[in-house]
């Protein structure tokens, strides 16, 4: 079935039947409008109050919208018990009535009875945070959902303060006793405690952050670190083999590099990449910027 869209929400004359799905933004009169969707529920569906499930944000929200629900729940059941709803058609609660009895056919000792068990239901009505009603569902069915009885939920906040003491514990035990100079590696290329609780939260949410398979059992252990210690000194090594390598060739070959450089326009990219370096026989800053300029077009056919 497709969607209807309605140029203008009416909450009082708007069809009570399958989804609707209302953009609106502060101030636009949410709660009055489901305050009145709950009016017309209980007078034109014979909705049991306590069947009605009004889930908002906020606790301040679910105050807001309980108060309302009930002044209008007793405020309905006062104007039809005095018949005013016929002296006040631009009320919508009197339009309500007018229009359940009009194009609904129903008596009015029939809405007034209604409204009366409604009335007395009122503690029961359920209006509620989205944890709130995660955590009754959850009580009310620990065993079919295999959840422990008696189980809370907890606001984010409290999950975070939770994870980030036990990430405290773990780092003083396992990330404090690294060898300095693979530790200093590792937070260097972004090891930090907000790092850790960014991904823990995206694990928890379901996210696949590792492949936990290609991580090794023994990671933690001493004799890794010394592994990876290990492997990190030869990389280093291998890197400054190369540069040293990078810079006998550049030496052997300057004065070529230098009248190229020299002769380009103060404005080209070229100078204004390495016109400092080799005006200043700087080889050291001139291996540095290769290195970060190294894929673009004029360092290739340069240095090539």
């Amino acid at each position: 079935m497709p969607p209807v869209i309605h140029e203008n929400f009416n909450p009082v004359t708007v069809e009570l039947a399958d989804s609707n799905l209302i953009e609106a933004s502060a101030g636009t009169g949410k709660t009055f409008s489901i305050a009145l969707l709950v009016i017309r529920l209980v007078i034109e569906k014979n909705m049991p109050i306590a069947n009605i499930l009004m889930v908002t944000f906020t606790n301040a929200a679910v105050a807001e919208l309980e108060v309302r629900v009930r002044a209008f729940v007793r405020k309905t059941l006062q104007l039809a018990q005095s018949g005013n709803y016929a002296l006040h058609p631009e009320d919508p609660l009197s339009t309500i009535i007018n229009n359940a009895i009009l194009h609904q056919q129903i008596p009015i000792h029939v809405i007034i009875e209604r409204l009366k068990q409604a009335e007395v239901l009122l503690d029961e009505t359920a209006v509620m945070t989205i944890h709130g009603f995660c955590q009754k569902t959850l009580a009310e069915f620990s065993f079919e959902t295999q959840q422990l009885f008696g189980s809370i939920t907890i606001t984010p906040d409290e999950l975070n303060e939770i994870l980030v003491d036990y990430l405290n514990e773990w780092w003083r035990k396992n990330i404090t006793t690294i060898e300095v100079d693979l530790l200093e590696e590792l937070m260097s290329n972004g090891l930090n405690r907000d790092y850790l609780i960014e991904g823990i939260h995206k694990v928890i949410g379901g996210q696949k952050i590792y492949d936990a398979e290609n991580i090794p059992a023994n990671y933690l252990n001493a004799a890794h670190h010394l592994q990876l210690q290990t492997q990190l000194n030869t990389h280093y090594k291998t890197i400054d083999d190369c540069t040293q390598s990078i810079k006998n060739d550049l030496l052997a070959d300057f004065e070529k590099y230098k009248q190229i450089i020299v002769n380009k326009k103060e404005s080209s990219h070229e100078y204004k990449a390495y016109g400092k370096a080799i005006v200043s026989n700087d080889i050291d800053l001139l291996v540095a910027v290769i290195q970060v300029k190294c894929d673009n077009v004029y360092t290739s056919k340069i240095f090539s």
